[in-house]
């Protein structure tokens, strides 16, 4: 049953009490939970996804960073405060350069996981995509022929002559070959004789 939202759910109301149990004892406080929900909000901008995923790969400093990202420093500096400030990076100074990394390893696992996921759906996607490429392709053959050429035209009218005129593809129908009138052929029509004489001209007969 799909509701007003568009999604799928049960056709009659029914709790499993068990399920419900075992999973409320395993539910961390509210308080956790809201910090958690405020975690995955920094994740939320792609300047700051654009930041650690730069320090997943090296450790850099502000100038750095700016210039990588193409930004200025005041913008990458905001963001680092940001970053810092939820613990997802952190810091070191060398004489008076201060390079920013990741704050450890955690941070680089959601990064990887997320990017598989991403990769995942994306394959899933393609995947999906050329199946419809070899559908419409398929079906493409099918119109054209089994050789999948195009035939031309008169070879298809020379096709369903010859169709006709055989018994075997139509027993209960046509068995002789279609024929056509001879002056068609030659790109005219005989003038009924009636109309000629209306017109004061005899008409000529074999």
């Amino acid at each position: 049953m799909v509701d007003s939202n568009g999604v799928e759910r049960c056709e009659f109301m029914h709790a499993h009490e068990d399920i419900i149990d075992k999973v409320n004892q395993e539910m961390p406080e509210e308080e956790i939970l809201y910090d958690l929900a405020e975690l995955f909000k920094i994740f939320g901008d792609s300047t700051r996804i654009k930041i650690l995923y730069v320090l997943l790969e090296a450790e850099m400093c502000v100038c750095d960073i700016a210039q990588l990202l193409n930004m200025n420093q005041s913008a990458i500096s905001h963001q680092l405060r940001v970053l810092k400030q939820s613990q997802l990076v952190k810091f070191r100074r060398e004489g008076k350069t201060v390079f920013y990394s990741l704050a450890d390893g955690h941070v680089r696992t959601i990064l990887s996981q997320g990017m598989e996921h991403l990769a995942e759906e994306t394959l899933r996607k393609g995947i999906l995509y050329e199946k419809t490429v070899q559908s419409a392709r398929s079906g493409l053959r099918e119109l054209r022929g089994q050789d999948g050429k195009r035939h031309p035209a008169h070879r298809r009218r020379a096709r369903r002559v010859g169709q006709l005129s055989d018994p075997k593809a139509h027993p209960g129908g046509r068995r002789g070959p279609l024929r056509r009138h001879p002056a068609r052929s030659r790109g005219r029509l005989p003038q009924n004789r009636t109309r000629l004489r209306h017109r004061g001209v005899t008409p000529i007969l074999k």
